[in-house]
Formats: structure tokens, sequence, C-alpha cells
């Protein structure tokens, strides 16, 4: 296995990982990922374009992480909504900081767990040494509870600071946890990584950004 970054010529196996990985009808509760909505090729030329991209590979395509950096983020119809945030943070908080959105992780079934942690890792680490002073992200909880990528936010000391509820044509009324890692929580567990696994995790991730 190995983590690099994206390319263009990724996209088609990335769409094609992404609509493997939807959630299934009926399915209410789910710590393995999944995706509720679509995305056209385009769209993730523009996120391979604008954004952090990176990709988990062996023989195929295994894996891929996006993250949106300050300009792409506050471009964002998701930036857009961030008065409807339902919460005790003030947002408006955030809007003089320099801030990044873990858009998406997707990782197929089988692959190891210590690989789709750094290749997270590897995203996100890009964004904090970058300078941004925080990185937010979405977990859905309507219809489908999505915890699979909380304990990877809560171990970077993130916080939920309010739900965002929204109606998609396409899926109909949603409900998503809003998280926030900031860059203190972030330098904290570097530093004081626990355990082999997770400094095996920050080893891989620092070998693909310096590759």
């Amino acid at each position: 296995m190995r983590i690099r970054r994206a390319l263009p010529g990724d996209i088609s196996a990335m769409l094609q990982l992404k609509s493997e990985l939807r959630f299934q009808g009926g399915e209410q509760h789910s710590a393995r990922g999944g995706f509720l909505l679509g995305s056209s090729a385009e769209g993730y030329q523009q996120k391979v374009r604008d954004g952090i991209a990176w990709v988990l590979e062996k023989d195929t395509l295994e894996g891929f992480a996006i993250v949106l950096p300050d300009a792409a983020f506050k471009a964002s119809a998701l930036w857009q909504r961030r008065h409807q945030v339902d919460g005790e943070v003030a947002i408006d908080h955030f809007e003089a900081l320099t801030l990044g959105y873990f858009d998406q992780l997707a990782v197929r079934p089988g692959a190891s767990r210590r690989y789709s942690a750094a290749l997270a890792l590897t995203a996100m680490m890009e964004l904090m040494e970058g300078g941004a002073d925080a990185m937010i992200t979405a977990t859905v909880v309507e219809p489908v509870v999505n915890v699979a990528a909380v304990p990877f936010v809560q171990r970077m000391g993130g916080q939920c600071v309010g739900r965002l509820a929204e109606t998609d044509p396409h899926v109909g009324d949603l409900v998503s946890e809003i998280w926030v890692v900031t860059q203190a929580g972030y330098a904290a567990w570097v530093e004081h990584a626990p355990g082999m696994g997770a400094r095996w995790i920050q080893r891989l991730a620092c070998a693909a950004l310096a590759a």
C-alpha cells in the first residue's frame, strides 16, 4: 500500500469507489462509513484541482481523502449555510480564522484501518501544517447515523459544535453534526501520539508528504 497525491486520472476510480460505498436502503447505523449523496466527475475535478486530495493504492485505488482548504471551503455551499448551524458556538468567531473542511474519506472494505487512518492524517496534516487555525467536518446523523469518522476526530481533540439540518432533492431530510478540530488539538495529538499504532500512522503520513 502507498499513499500519494490524487491526480485527474484517478477520478473515474474515485467515483467508482464512492458508488460502491453508498449506504443501502434501510441502513440506519454505520461504523464502516459510506455516502448518501452523489457527485459528478466535474465536481471531483474541481476538488482535486482546488483541494487537498490523496489516494491510497495497491494494485488499484483502495481509498481517497479530500480536504478543502480555506478558499475552497469558504466558496462552498456548506459555508454559505453556516448560520443555519444549530449550536451554542458563535459561528461569527470562525469567519476570521483560516479553516479547512474535511470533505470526504473513502476506503474500500477490507483495507487496513491503520492505512485508512494514515490516509486521513496525511490530508489533515497537509492542511494543519499549512497554517490552518482549525479543521471543520460533518458527520451524518439522519437518516443514517454514520460514526465511522467520529473516533478519529475525537482523538484529535475534535468537538461537536452543533447540528445542520437541510433538505436534499435526492435524499430528503438530512441532519449532520458539525465538528471542529483546532490547531491546538491537532498539535497535541502529534506531540503525544499514544502507542505504536499512532506513531506508525504518523510516520506513514509524514513519508507521504515528504515524497
